[in-house]
């Protein structure tokens, strides 16, 4: 009979009066008649590098080079210079970042150093690997190489943890970090990831290396829309075992003042093997999962309205996220004295790896509450994540999966210090979270 022990950790925090004094909002003119929705035309543009001090060699990758739009050899002196850009490349920049200030923020007024993935850099990227965490490694200066594993133990931004969101939810697990956040939505169900480099508690605790915002996707601005899309791939020596397939199907529309979003995704992985034909074991960090032999899947949905003649919006979004692996493969060692690698082997796996993310977000949003912009956000997030077995002794091995539950209200209040369109702006509001994280340790007679 399996025997347990448990432990729990339970936070709340309530965060009063979080003041910023932020440069003053460029003017729009269709601000009284624009939807409140967030601005989903977030270019490639929008991985500007106000500064990037990371010393990482990604630094000087292509996509670094697209990101940073000014041609600058050196990422020190754009640290110490910022962008330099014409009014042209003022043009091509996003509209705003989220993420940074908690408000919709132009690039050009960030002092943070910022990356923004579009969907079309998505879309590129997932041509090649589905793994977010792949994705993010290639495309963000200063973000460590992906472990090509459930996990993102190793995987830091400038050598610390970060904290993962959904639309500013957060998902990462501090109290007891599984180091799973990475993987908790396809990358058929986002709009946009934005990241902020640097230590920052702007949305809570945890955030040391900076924070990862994944943005989904937002219903078209009218009429009715849908995509299709399927692939897959193999490796041509062995194109049976290594076939990979996903498929991702999504509508959405506009019926007046209502809208609606729906995405949902499967990805079915075989197994996966190295250059020299070896296979490699399901499990290549011990008890930290693989993606071999491994069921993705995602449900995204999304239900909108605005009204009081578009001042006002309310918004509720639903994501569900599942990825486990079913293998019958085993390690085997290898002998590094001989040069032999590790490889999969069929057998008896006595492990096996899920991490289940669900996210319930609400949110609400007035433009003019006596001259203040005020936002309102509620969310739930209930997080899974089993690990494998570890040896404890005599004969026993223990075996743990870590849940986590959030509960919390987030409120952003935008007001100008006095009339006029350049006045500038203090943010302030009201956080409350509350973290219940525990993990069962459990240990039971080891068979054979």
């Amino acid at each position: 009979m399996p025997s347990q022990s448990r432990f729990v950790v339970s936070l709340s925090t309530l965060a009063l009066c979080l003041v910023v004094v932020s440069p003053p909002a460029p003017a729009q003119d269709d601000a009284a008649s624009a939807p409140l929705r967030a601005d989903s035309q977030a270019s490639a543009d929008a991985q500007a590098e106000p500064a990037s001090d990371d010393g990482d060699g990604a630094a000087d990758s292509s996509e670094a080079s697209q990101a940073s739009g000014d041609g600058s050899d050196s990422a020190f002196d754009e640290e110490m210079a910022g962008p330099l850009m014409d009014d042209d490349d003022q043009a091509d920049l996003p509209d705003s970042v989220v993420t940074a200030t908690r408000t919709n923020t132009p690039v050009s007024e960030l002092t943070r150093s910022v990356t923004a993935l579009d969907r079309e850099a998505i879309d590129q990227q997932a041509a090649i690997s589905r793994d977010l965490g792949d994705i993010l490694g290639k495309t963000v200066p200063g973000m460590a190489t992906s472990t090509e594993g459930l996990t993102s133990f190793t995987q830091t931004l400038r050598g610390r943890r970060f904290l993962t969101m959904i639309d500013g939810v957060p998902i990462s697990t501090p109290l007891r970090d599984g180091q799973r956040d990475l993987k908790s939505i396809d990358p058929s169900a986002l709009d946009r990831v934005e990241v902020i480099r640097g230590g920052t508690a702007v949305y809570g605790f945890g955030a040391t290396g900076g924070l990862i915002n994944y943005i989904t996707r937002d219903p078209v601005d009218e009429g009715l829309s849908g995509f299709s899309e399927a692939g897959f791939k193999f490796n041509t020596q062995h194109p049976g075992g290594s076939l990979q397939s996903h498929t991702a199907h999504g509508a959405s529309g506009q019926l007046g003042p209502f809208d609606f979003l729906f995405n949902g995704s499967f990805t079915d992985r075989n197994r996966f093997f190295d250059a020299d034909r070896n296979r490699l074991p399901a499990e290549p960090l011990a008890t930290q999962g693989g993606l071999g032999d491994t069921y993705e899947w995602n449900i995204l949905g999304k239900v909108g309205l605005d009204f009081d003649q578009n001042a006002q919006r309310v918004e509720l979004m639903i994501n569900n996220y599942d990825i486990s692996q079913h293998t019958d493969l085993v390690a085997s060692p290898g002998d590094p004295g001989e040069n032999e690698t590790a490889t999969g082997v069929t057998g008896d796996p006595t492990n096996t790896f899920e991490t289940e993310n669900s996210v319930l977000n609400f949110s609400y949003e007035h433009r003019d509450v006596l001259g203040s912009l005020v936002k309102l956000q509620a969310y739930h997030q209930d997080y899974t994540s089993g690990f494998g077995t570890f040896p404890l002794g005599g004969g026993q091995q223990g075996f743990s999966t870590v849940f986590s539950e959030k509960i919390g209200t987030r409120l952003t209040i935008q007001t100008p210090l006095w009339d006029g369109a350049n006045a500038p702006r203090l943010v302030w509001g009201l956080d409350y979270q509350n973290d219940r994280t525990a993990e069962p340790v459990g240990a039971a007679v080891k068979s054979g």
